[in-house]
C-alpha cells in the first residue's frame, strides 16, 4: 500500500532527478506513480502513467510504465 512506501517518496524522486536529469516535480510524480500503482493494480495488469513531457516520458518508459 502507498502509504507505507510514503517515506521513500523523496528519496526516489531525488534519484529519478539526479539520474535522468528530469524536473523535480516530474520526477516527484514519477516516484509516487512507482510507488502507488503497483498495490493498485489488479495481478498482471499494465501499470500505466501519461505524461505530456517527452523526458518525463522517457523515464517513466524506463521504470516499465505503459505509456498511454
Amino acid at each position: 500500500m502507498f502509504i507505507g512506501g510514503w517515506p521513500r517518496a523523496p528519496g526516489r524522486a531525488l534519484r529519478l532527478v539526479r539520474e535522468h536529469a528530469i524536473l523535480a516535480m516530474d520526477a516527484w510524480h514519477l516516484a509516487v506513480a512507482s510507488l502507488a500503482l503497483p498495490g493498485l493494480a489488479e495481478p498482471g495488469e499494465e501499470l500505466a502513467f501519461v505524461s505530456r513531457d517527452e523526458a518525463q516520458s522517457a523515464v517513466a518508459t524506463l521504470l516499465s510504465f505503459t505509456q498511454i
